[in-house]
């Protein structure tokens, strides 16, 4: 199975500092649910686009990530939307706010490049950011 992981202004160490966090996380080991802790080398390769701007989930989570992902040897690739906050990231998928960040072309052309490359993907640098 030639898998893909798409990850779009995630959460990857979701620290609890929200009431509402702690009311459906805290009873669980972070170990158990957040994804920086779940990396190994069997992970998919992976794209990870987050806005610079983000303050709802911070633009490092994506840094270190990316950061464990390769540590692992598993192929990712990061892109760093500047000026882009987490709504404009995600919300770039439709028509009207496309413009405010690059999400859609990326994320398009990273499954047509990885579908047609028959799995000799060779990972890029480390999260860039781009404009």
């Amino acid at each position: 199975l030639d898998s893909r992981l798409i990850a779009v202004a995630a959460p990857y160490e979701l620290g609890i500092k929200h009431p509402l966090l702690a009311g459906i996380f805290g009873a669980h080991p972070g170990a158990e649910w957040q994804p920086i802790q779940l990396v190994s080398s069997h992970a998919p390769r992976a794209l990870l686009v987050h806005g610079m701007s983000d303050v709802l989930v911070q633009p490092s989570e994506a840094v270190e990530f990316d950061a464990a992902l390769r540590a692992a040897g598993v192929p990712v690739e990061c892109r760093l939307y500047s000026g882009a906050g987490h709504m404009q990231v995600v919300a770039a998928f439709s028509l009207p706010m496309r413009p405010s960040a690059n999400t859609l072309a990326d994320v398009r052309e990273f499954i047509e490049r990885t579908m047609a490359d028959g799995g000799k993907f060779k990972p890029g640098t480390s999260c860039r950011t781009v404009s």
